[in-house]
């Protein structure tokens, strides 16, 4: 036995029908591919936001505060969001604004971050702020090559006094200081 639809039944099977036929019709959202720059840009955040961890986990500080979860935090930002930043995938106009302010009121060179070829940029800002940072890291590699060469001297003095004791004529191997690895590296940034 058939009963009678009214026809607010009616219409409301038919657009329950022909919406489900709509939403089976209209493309997923398809996220676009990321444009070169924001994934430039991108690993350019990471770079700062990784080379501030190991700056403070070299300090005994915890380094956790600079994981992407904690540079969220401090901006107000998820951790998913810094992510999709940091792997160049996108974002809101004002998320980049608020994180890329984050790490410049911290020193760091906005044209650095963004400019395409950056080779000649620095990248701390010069200011009164930073300028102690950078001549600290000057002095401490400058203080590392001075101790690694009086070591060496120290060597070379003991080798020349060791051979000439034995009544040997030390031989230009024994005048070769020892090599040894100086970070400069923050001088090309």
């Amino acid at each position: 036995m058939k009963t009678k639809q009214s026809a607010s039944e009616k219409d409301s099977a038919a657009s329950k029908t022909s919406g489900s036929k709509k939403a089976k019709q209209q493309p997923e959202a398809v996220e676009p591919d990321s444009n070169v720059n924001t994934q430039r840009v991108g690993r350019r955040l990471t770079i700062i936001r990784e080379e501030l961890r190991d700056f403070w986990q070299q300090r005994g500080q915890d380094g956790q505060d600079w994981s992407q979860t904690g540079v969220g935090r401090k901006v107000g930002l998820t951790q998913n969001v810094i992510t999709r930043m940091e792997h160049g995938k996108g974002g809101l106009i004002e998320n980049w604004l608020l994180l890329l302010s984050f790490y410049a009121g911290l020193g760091y060179n906005l044209n650095w971050i963004l400019t395409e070829d950056n080779q000649r940029i620095t990248k701390l800002q010069i200011n009164d702020s930073t300028a102690g940072q950078i001549r600290d890291e000057v002095l401490t590699s400058l203080s590392a090559m001075r101790e690694n060469t009086l070591k060496g001297i120290d060597e070379l003095y003991s080798r020349v006094d060791t051979l000439t004791a034995e009544g040997e004529a030390p031989s230009a191997a024994a005048f070769q200081l020892p090599t040894s690895e100086v970070d400069l590296s923050f001088l090309n940034d």
